[in-house]
């Protein structure tokens, strides 16, 4: 397997900057988590201040897990499910929050870096399959925000949020680190290699700093193909690189900006053949016979400037960036293109081979400005301004081939479609708060937002009767709203109570027979109230969340009659109760148990016949309990700190879609674990990790024509970082 040069000047090269996982550090990320300073509420508060239902997990968190990505540790988040793509491409999924689980390709829960939304909008971008993924390296923390986000983060926020914080350049120390990392996972072809670096570095001390850092990993192949007799189809190179860099004219004033790669590609996908109806493997676990490649990737950049300006009672901060997100998604339709094929050659042709590619590219241009009062006052305020422009262009290609896997070009087109399409989202938001005594404060704020969607399509083939085009303009609007209390009764208890609203703008279908031509917006009102509480001088501590939903003309994915074409409309309403629960004692000095839960009883309220709902069922891939439990103990050594880490992840059975739909799958329940290990000293770390313990093997999502993604087998892993 090929291991590129940045492997092997890693070590050598001075690496990141902040967090090196020394021994120290290493026992105070066991410590308690309340302790850690968020910016949820766009300034910074402490996580056990903040009145709203929120967890964050640290990068050093991550790197101890052996996590390449934040969907490793997702499930170890209350009320947060992690649901692959159904095609198995590698990158593809969906963080669902609180049963607030979408069907189709619009997401639910929107993905932020620092102050910068990368979520994409409307039916032609994905966004709901795009999952940003950076190098534990540069993440500070991730923090996850459940329940609508609308007031102060706007469209598809209405499940929630996940915002990655990187680490800023400091200004006033040096620091590296490095690292390399081997990963083995049972049945896989080969060992996967790894490398990372980061460097800070003052330029000039106290004024202007520059951090770049790099990553590589390249992750074994465990999906075999028998019908062209290849291994290992399945491997993920992953990289990403990064530069960030802050000036600080004065104590007033602080500028940061970064640009930010990452990327990831696959020659194919992870895809199980499973007997029709069943999920039983057709051939064995992990066994796939598409006779064609499904090459996969995305490739995500990022530029930011981010400048911040203190003048005393008030402070200013300017958000503006580029981001750009491409997919290259390709996948098997033998099953849908032989008998077209068969049909046109008068049945010369019976042998046919299909491939679907859907490439699509997103350029996102956004500025925010916040003007905020300072924190700590009788009365606080912030007021803001944003502006979204994104541009989309995206192609639908079904390309008929021949057994020997060459294009078919004398037959006529079945489909093909090309789209552009731009979303803008012009929005002004306020919030204010009062402390109406020491203990007892109330909040609110507003969000208005004017939306934009114009499109044009332009498709051919025999599915649309040979060309058809389209183009539209719409403008809507949206009103989004929070009204909260807080009360600390104490240093160790604080009550709190919220009702946020939250919505999703309608937009456009692509074209086909029976498909509907557009769908309108769905909105999502939360009801909620919280309690945190420290017991036993802080060796103890819960955070307890009940919440009612109420979701109104949520999205679906239909089927036109022929079953040729799938599209969004809007359904009608689902309620229901909520729970979520995390807990964390600390029986001995350096031995921490932490136990989360999390139910979710969000449902429909009328049948929906189009698409085989009943009311009183759950969204698709949405388990009704979900929970972990995690121990850390660090034993100390000298000069060294041994740390010794394990946890369980469990859920309860759900179905891939709703019940009594004909494809319909009832996922098993499932309880895996995992394990860590480190020692490590001021420089070295050398860690390692089990993920799977169990090697658990259950089909975690379903894809088209009988085939379901598994979880990934035992995977092994072992790091060696130092740090400088």
């Amino acid at each position: 397997m090929k291991f590129r040069w940045f492997a092997g000047i890693s070590l050598a090269a001075l690496a990141a900057t902040g967090d090196a996982a020394s021994a120290q550090e290493a026992s105070a990320d066991t410590g308690n988590s309340n302790d850690i300073v968020v910016t949820a509420q766009k300034h910074e508060e402490k996580l056990r201040d903040v009145p709203i239902s929120i967890s964050a997990v640290t990068g050093d968190t991550m790197l101890r897990q052996g996590a390449t990505r934040f969907s490793d540790v997702a499930g170890y988040i209350p009320g947060m499910n992690y649901e692959p793509g159904g095609a198995g491409a590698p990158g593809e999924g969906r963080f669902n929050i609180r049963g607030v689980a979408s069907s189709t390709s619009a997401a639910a829960t929107a993905i932020y870096v620092d102050d910068v939304p990368t979520t994409v909008h409307g039916a032609f971008g994905s966004a709901g399959f795009k999952v940003v993924d950076l190098s534990p390296y540069d993440i500070e923390r991730v923090e996850v925000l459940r329940g609508p986000q609308g007031t102060l983060y706007g469209d598809s926020t209405i499940g929630g949020l996940v915002k990655y914080v990187t680490r800023t350049a400091d200004v006033d120390d040096f620091s590296a680190m490095a690292g390399a990392e081997a990963i083995d996972i049972k049945g896989g072809e080969g060992v996967g290699l790894g490398a990372r670096g980061a460097v800070n570095v003052p330029v000039v001390p106290g004024l202007f700093a520059v951090r770049a850092s790099g990553s590589y990993q390249e992750t074994p192949g465990f999906q075999d193909n028998i019908a062209n007799g290849t291994k290992g189809t399945n491997e993920v190179k992953q990289e990403a690189w990064r530069v960030a860099a802050r000036l600080t004219p004065s104590a007033d004033i602080t500028i940061d900006g970064q640009w930010l790669h990452s990327q990831l590609t696959s020659p194919d996908r992870a895809m199980t053949q499973l007997v029709p109806g069943t999920l039983t493997p057709v051939y064995g676990n992990y066994i796939n016979v598409s006779p064609v490649a499904q090459p996969n990737g995305q490739k995500f950049d990022l530029a930011s400037l981010t400048a911040r300006f203190d003048f005393g009672g008030v402070s200013l901060t300017s958000a503006s960036a580029y981001s750009k997100v491409v997919r290259e998604f390709t996948a098997d339709y033998t099953f849908f293109v032989r008998d077209f094929v068969s049909d046109l050659t008068g049945g010369a042709i019976t042998d046919a081979l299909g491939v679907f590619s859907n490439p699509n590219a997103t350029k996102k241009y956004t500025q925010e400005l916040r003007l905020a009062s300072a924190p700590d006052q009788p009365l606080t305020w912030l007021i803001g301004g944003y502006y979204t422009r994104e541009d989309t262009n995206s192609q639908s290609l079904t390309i008929p081939q021949t057994a020997a896997g060459e294009t078919i070009t004398t037959l006529p087109d079945i489909y093909s479609a090309t789209v552009k399409a731009r979303y803008t989202d012009k929005s002004l938001f306020g919030n204010l708060t009062y402390k109406v005594t020491e203990k007892w404060e109330i909040s609110g704020g507003i969000r208005q937002s004017w939306i934009t969607d114009r499109y044009e399509q332009v498709a051919t083939g025999i599915l649309v009767g040979g060309l058809a085009t389209d183009s539209s303009r719409t403008k809507s609007s949206a009103t989004t709203w929070s009204l909260g209390s807080r009360y600390i009764a104490s240093d160790d208890l604080m009550i709190y109570t919220r009702v946020a609203t939250g919505f999703r703008a309608g937009s456009t279908n692509p074209m086909g027979p029976g498909v509907e031509p557009d769908y309108g917006p769905d909105s999502l009102t939360s009801y909620e109230t919280g309690v945190r509480a420290d017991f036993l001088n802080d060796l103890a501590s819960i955070d307890v969340t009940a919440y009612y939903l109420d979701w109104k003309d949520f999205f679906i994915l239909a089927i036109t009659p022929d079953e040729l074409f799938s599209y969004t409309t809007n359904g009608g309403k689902a309620t229901g109760l909520g729970l979520e629960f995390s807990g964390t004692l600390r029986p001995l000095r350096r031995l921490t148990l932490t136990a989360t839960a999390g139910y979710t009883g969000l449902k429909i309220r009328r049948d929906l016949p189009t698409i085989d709902a009943e009311k009183g069922d759950r969204a698709p891939n949405t388990p009704a309990w979900s929970g972990s439990f995690q121990a850390d103990y660090t034993l100390p050594l000298g000069d060294w700190d041994l740390s010794l880490g394990g946890g369980i992840r469990w859920a309860t059975h759900r179905y891939s879609e709703y019940p009594n739909d004909p494809d319909a799958r009832r996922l098993p329940g499932y309880a895996v674990g995992d394990l860590n290990a480190a020692i490590a000293n001021d420089r070295w770390t050398l860690r390692a990790y089990l993920r799977n313990v169990t090697d658990e093997n259950k089909v975690a999502a379903m894809g088209l024509d009988n085939r379901g993604v598994l979880m990934v087998p035992r995977t092994f892993g072992l790091s060696l970082d130092v740090s400088f």
